[in-house]
Formats: structure tokens, sequence, C-alpha cells
């Protein structure tokens, strides 16, 4: 369960929205509250998403949606608007900030998983990067991949873990992403 609300957070962490919008009249009078809860990405991290989401008791829908360069072109992301789905979601990203100093080790093996699932990579050269323009969300990742002694370098728009091909199979051993083109990458990629 904590492997799963983990990866969801980190998931929508690294390629999600939420915003809760008031709506009002155009006077100080508030005609509601709006919210929406959105994730797009990889086709699989979708699923995974959806389905962890399922196991914890919430149903998101995978909706098709317009391709744009916000979404890097996808054609279909999860989209819920209601406040169930903001307040399920708040309460995964209000996990994040007690994950570390608690060490609560499948929470954050699942929040790696998730980052790298939606903001991972890694090159030919064999450079596993996780990419993202929060720099604290970049600290935050390598405070958690210090957490399992791992050693990172943040740069401007992205962070790289060090140590090679070796510490590229431990992190993938270690977070168990769940998109396999991105596991495979590492495989390939000495």
């Amino acid at each position: 369960i904590d492997y799963m609300a983990g990866y969801l957070a980190g998931a929508w962490k690294g390629d999600g929205t939420l915003l809760k919008i008031q709506r009002t009249n155009g006077t100080t009078q508030k005609l509601y509250d709006g919210f929406r809860v959105r994730l797009a990405g990889d086709y699989e991290m979708l699923d995974v998403a959806q389905r962890f989401a399922r196991d914890l008791r919430f149903e998101f829908l995978i909706k098709p949606i317009t391709p744009s360069k916000i979404y890097y072109g996808c054609d279909r992301a999860i989209i819920a608007e209601s406040k169930d789905a903001f307040d399920f979601i708040t309460l995964l990203y209000n996990r994040i900030a007690n994950a570390r100093s608690t060490f609560q080790y499948e929470f954050i093996r699942g929040f790696l998983a998730g980052i790298y699932d939606a903001e991972g990579s890694c090159t030919s050269q064999g450079q596993l990067r996780i990419s993202n323009t929060d720099h604290k969300l970049l600290e935050l990742v390598a405070n958690y991949l210090d957490s399992f002694g791992f050693q990172c370098t943040i740069e401007k728009r992205c962070l790289r873990l060090r140590g090679g091909y070796a510490e590229n199979l431990r992190f993938i051993a270690l977070a168990n992403p769940k998109v396999k083109h991105k596991k495979n990458a590492v495989l390939i990629n000495k």
C-alpha cells in the first residue's frame, strides 16, 4: 500500500497537476470551488497509476485529450474534477514531506519509481537522470536517494545519478519503476 501511494505521489509530482479554482460571480460572492486533478504521460505509467489508485480504493478514469506541447504529444490523461480526487492527491502530497524523517521505506521506493517513470531517462552514455524545472523537487529526490546511499548531482534542470552502471542497476532494483522502456534503457546503456 505504501509503495503504491509513493508511486502515485511521485508520478503526480513529476507529470501531474493539482488545482483548486475558486469561481465567483465578479463580486465577493463565492459560487463554488472547482477542482482539477490531471496526470498526463506515458501510457504504461497512466495504466499503473490507475491500477494503483484503484487498489487504494480510489477510481480514476483515463480520458482522451487533445495532444499538445504541454503534454508532449500525449493523447490521453487521468483527469478528475472533484473534491474527492483533489483531497486524495493532497493526502499523498502531505506524506512526501514526512517520508524521509520517519523513513517510510516503501513510500520512498514508490516515490522514486513514480518520479522516474514520469520524468526519468537514461542516456545512451548510461547517465540516469530525472528532469524537472522545480529545483525543490529535485532536492527532495536527492534527499530520498541519499536515504539509500545513492550519490547524485543536481544540475540546472535535472538530477543525475552518480556511480555509473552499477548504481543505475541498484536504483532499478530498489525503486522498481514500472514503465518497461525506461527500465530497459538503463539495462542496455552501460
